[in-house]
């Protein structure tokens, strides 16, 4: 059976709305054109995403968010709320990227809170997991993941389950031209669904687990054919409209 993979593009704080539009139309020709089978999702900076949702109608073609605030509405200077996101008609939200955890400070409540205010509306979260170099030097790597999905899910209702993604991104691999090994991808993927049926008895319904960690063209087709990669969130790889066009091809292989 062919496996339907997802490739979602981390653009963090790059690209002007022109520019946005600019690449969007060409992706969305691209797809097209080739009748891609990958599920494609781009998380431009905010001031896109109202300009941009809606704007692309290829069937498999989806907007997400970066960030959000959990609360409904409030004195939250700054900040945009999950049902402002849904009101224009976004996707998908990124929750715990590794970049948030360590440069605001985010901590694991928080990201418990985003994760329930998401799973409570129409848009299907990410959650970003992963270990730095030292844990994993450490042999740390799978109790910090554990930390890191038993904190971000706490009481989260397995039912729920099958609107979430998790994103695996080895802290070590984001923006260093350095990526995990097919080995220590595959391993650490199993590693993931075990907590995951551990947390919920068997129930976590097989989630997708995306890898993200320096991946481009050249690396894309190995690491996509791990059996349980089931897709990417690519960072830099993801700005240049020709490599990450390259990047989605490279996944219709299996």
């Amino acid at each position: 059976m062919k496996k339907r993979m997802i490739v979602a593009a981390n653009w963090k704080m790059n690209k002007n709305l022109s520019e946005a539009i600019e690449f969007l139309e060409k992706l969305n020709f691209h797809i097209d054109e080739n009748d891609s089978q990958s599920s494609v999702i781009i998380f431009p900076p905010f001031i896109g995403l109202e300009s941009l949702a809606g704007k692309f109608n290829s069937n498999n073609f989806y907007l997400g968010s970066q960030n959000f605030y959990y609360e409904e509405s409030g004195a939250f200077t700054g900040e945009v709320s999950i049902s402002m996101l849904e009101h224009i008609g976004i996707d998908y939200a990124i929750i715990g990227h590794s970049e948030r955890r360590s440069l605001f400070y985010e901590n694991d409540n928080l990201i418990n809170k985003k994760i329930r205010s998401c799973l409570a509306s129409s848009i299907n979260p990410i959650l970003c997991i992963g270990e730095s170099l030292e844990q994993r030097d450490s042999s740390l790597t799978e109790n910090t993941l554990k930390n890191q999905l038993k904190s971000g899910l706490k009481n989260i209702d397995a039912l729920k389950l099958d609107k979430l993604m998790i994103a695996y991104e080895p802290i070590w691999a984001i923006g260093t031209g350095k990526t995990a090994t097919v080995d220590q991808i595959y391993s650490t993927h199993q590693q993931i669904k075990g907590i995951l049926n551990e947390l919920f008895n068997d129930e976590s319904h097989d989630l997708p687990i995306l890898y993200g960690g320096s991946v481009n063209d050249k690396n894309a087709k190995e690491i996509g054919m791990i059996d349980n990669v089931n897709g990417f969130l690519i960072g830099g790889a993801s700005l240049k409209i020709e490599t990450f066009c390259e990047i989605i091809d490279l996944c219709n292989f299996n």
